[in-house]
């Protein structure tokens, strides 16, 4: 899934017009902010989504990035959630770069998306493992969802290929 590639051709908004208003109410990306571990103790994480669109959303593809400190935690396993395995006949493939320490971009798509997700529904888009390194120091360590790094945009796209807004 290739979506919201800036494309440094097209010009900005002349002033005084305004950008088009979204298409509904923005789904809601989110990570919980609770989540404990001690040393050495693995913790999976979900990326939640909330829709808030009154008919309800459909999802063919996400593209999520996610900033960590790598001298806490080191990255395992990252699989998609309930939200994502309604579709026997073409699962959504995640794709996981870690490469980067401290950084994920994890995307997943299928060709033929979700159903329906009704409003209000509410459920992990993505589970991600991370292990608490036996040398992390005590205390809080952030894990944020970011707007876009590396190139890619957290973002998420419908089944007719539409981009939807999220909600910050």
């Amino acid at each position: 899934l290739i979506t919201n590639v800036d494309v440094p051709a097209v010009p900005d908004l002349p002033s005084g017009i305004d950008p088009l208003p979204a298409r509904g109410d923005d789904p809601i990306l989110s990570i919980p902010q609770n989540l404990t571990g001690r040393l050495g103790q693995t913790i999976t994480l979900p990326v939640q989504l909330e829709v808030t669109e009154a008919s309800g959303i459909t999802i063919s593809g996400m593209d999520v990035a996610i900033s960590y400190d790598s001298t806490q935690f080191t990255v395992g396993n990252v699989r998609v959630g309930s939200l994502l395995t309604d579709n026997d006949l073409s699962p959504f493939s995640p794709f996981a770069n870690t490469a980067t320490p401290g950084q994920i971009l994890v995307t997943a798509s299928s060709s033929l998306g979700t159903s329906n997700l009704a409003q209000s529904t509410s459920g992990d888009v993505f589970l991600i493992d991370f292990t608490v390194l036996p040398t992390a120091t005590g205390g809080a360590s952030a894990i944020n969802l970011l707007a876009n790094s590396s190139g890619l945009i957290t973002g998420i796209a419908d089944n007719d290929l539409s981009d939807l807004v999220l909600s910050p």
